[in-house]
């Protein structure tokens, strides 16, 4: 069928240059279609960009139609423009001629979902360098003459653990020499990284630039990084998704913004917080805000004008609702099968009765990131590690303020560090006037009484509230307390199970769990997994005696495993 052509203004930037009115237009179509005739495939083109994006019109894989010179593809006016193209999961085949001629592209990414390159899909590109192919269950297969008379310096990179199979592969036998092994970086929070050719594959050698990470968050999620697979909805307005963080699984106490992969162009929807329920959001919204998708194939990030307040002893849902009607507005992602929660695909086409996404046959989660910071804590950023996939360090270099690495031969994970302004909510450390200590379960889960506060401080020096009155600190977790010494009397788990108290002869305590005057603790030689001890001193110091032999300072709590 022949493909339509639907020149469309989406939006109009008038700007006075030289007393002149320029415009920028953004015209849009389809490009493929089902055995139906139904269309499967849709495109857009912004002028001022110069970027085509094509993704699919449902939540199945499409292939870009086949053209040829009697039925040349609807952007072919542009194609001599044309910089970037973006083609979204999805596209699962690039049809005969589709980029024929764009001889302004430079690079592009074949997302996981292609397994089909058609003849001359790519012929007379001449600037095309860079093929970036992500597909890793089997090669992505080109036909004849789809990259002829392109640059002499292009090079497929491919990902490191499957580049074997792409050059035994039949169909790659004329380009084994151009193939190039690439690596993944993946970062948390806020770090942007900069990438030749903002390639997702980086080559061995090359440098990466680092970003971002200024601000200590937590973010939580429940994607693990996964790609993007798929999208769902009703096709009517009200369809809600979102996801459940349950109590005890965050610390923080405010959310500042929410990211989400944006898929499908939606004009109108709603962010909302909620801060209690348990099989669905309950209470008075902590926040909302409007929010809209522009069809972006990436994480768009909304943040609240003002941070939201949250407890920590409630559970969080992170909530969006389809308020347009578009069919199709809910990204999602296949997680490995260990690592899948039912938290993380909630949903309801209502926003008041909600289900496990499971239970109506999509085995998928939603591709959403909670932001939540700790704002009783002041921390100063202090720079990046960077670790490779074997865990070991990677060299990080600082120039007048600017981060970067080289890359590896190992995909590697980016993380920010930080120092903390250790504070309390009485005040600073040295100021408090009441007990600490310390606890280790290997195997219960325990309650913090009223009037508790509990931290744990990981190896990179980050302070982190874990839990306040009531909160149940979980099994394997060792936190710092700060109590009243009445308080510090009784430490009860949630189920009953755990109870430490200053007669419990049961317990292996060192010191007097009350931690009254000069107690010090007994030196062990080592914490045994299911065995509970309680460490403390005085509240005027913040800190550990010397505990196996390793001089602890003050104004650090350390926890040893």
């Amino acid at each position: 069928m022949n493909c339509s052509r639907l020149y469309i203004i989406f939006t109009l930037l008038a700007l006075l240059l030289a007393g002149q009115a320029a415009w920028a237009e953004v015209f849009s179509g389809y490009c493929g279609f089902d055995t139906y005739g139904n269309p499967s495939m849709m495109w857009e083109y912004d002028t001022e960009t110069k970027k085509l994006t094509i993704k699919t019109t449902d939540d199945r894989n499409h292939t870009i139609a086949d053209y040829d010179s009697s039925n040349l593809p609807p952007w072919d006016p542009y194609k001599s423009d044309i910089t970037a193209i973006h083609l979204s999961m999805g596209v699962s085949g690039i049809g005969n001629d589709a980029f024929s001629g764009c001889s302004a592209l430079s690079s592009i990414v074949l997302p996981a979902s292609v397994t089909r390159i058609g003849n001359n899909a790519f012929k007379g590109c001449s600037a095309l360098a860079f093929v970036y192919c992500l597909r890793t269950s089997s090669p992505s297969e080109p036909e004849e003459d789809c990259f002829a008379g392109t640059s002499d310096a292009l090079v497929f990179v491919v990902p490191a653990d499957v580049f074997d199979d792409y050059y035994d592969n039949a169909c790659w036998s004329g380009y084994r020499s151009k193939l190039r092994k690439g690596y993944t970086v993946q970062t948390d929070s806020d770090i942007t990284t900069s990438t030749p050719q903002n390639a997702p594959l980086v080559q061995e050698g090359e440098t990466v630039s680092l970003s971002g990470g200024m601000h200590y968050v937590n973010m939580y999620s429940y994607d693990h990084n996964e790609p993007y697979s798929t999208s769902i909805g009703t096709g009517y307005p009200g369809f809600c998704w979102g996801i459940m963080l349950p109590a005890g699984s965050y610390t923080g106490n405010v959310i500042t913004k929410v990211a989400v992969h944006d898929y499908l162009r939606m004009a109108k929807g709603t962010l909302t917080i909620y801060n209690d329920g348990e099989v669905a959001p309950s209470g008075d919204p902590v926040g909302s805000m409007e929010v809209s998708f522009t069809g972006s194939d990436c994480f768009v990030t909304f943040e609240f004008a003002e941070p939201l307040t949250v407890d920590p002893v409630k559970n969080v849902w992170v909530v969006f609702k389809n308020e347009s009607g578009e069919s199709y507005t809910a990204s999602a992602c296949k997680c490995p099968e260990d690592l899948k929660d039912p938290n993380g695909r909630w949903v309801s086409t209502d926003g008041s009765d909600w289900m496990d996404l499971k239970s109506v046959g999509f085995d998928l989660t939603f591709m959403i990131h909670a932001f939540i910071e700790d704002q009783t804590m002041n921390y100063s950023f202090k720079g990046y590690s960077v670790k490779d996939a074997d865990d070991g360090d990677v060299s990080v270099d600082e120039t007048s303020g600017i981060f970067s690495f080289v890359m590896p031969a190992k995909n590697v994970t980016v993380t920010a560090t930080w120092t903390a302004d250790l504070k309390a909510y009485e005040g600073t450390v040295s100021d408090v006037t009441g007990y600490w200590a310390t606890i280790y379960h290997g195997s219960l889960n325990y309650q913090l009484p009223a009037g508790a506060q509990a931290f744990t401080m990981d190896s990179d020096h980050h302070l982190i509230r874990v839990g306040t009155d009531g909160s149940v600190i979980p099994a394997g977790q060792a936190v710092v307390i700060f109590a009243e010494a009445s308080a510090l009397k009784d430490l009860t788990a949630g189920s009953g199970t755990l109870t430490l108290t200053a007669t419990d002869s049961t317990a292996d305590i060192h010191g007097t769990n009350i931690l009254q005057g000069s107690d010090n603790p007994v030196p062990v030689s080592s914490i045994t997994t299911g065995t509970p001890h309680v460490l403390g001193i005085a509240s005027s110091v913040f800190g550990f005696h010397p505990y196996n032999g390793i001089s602890i300072p003050a104004n650090r709590a350390y926890y040893l495993k």
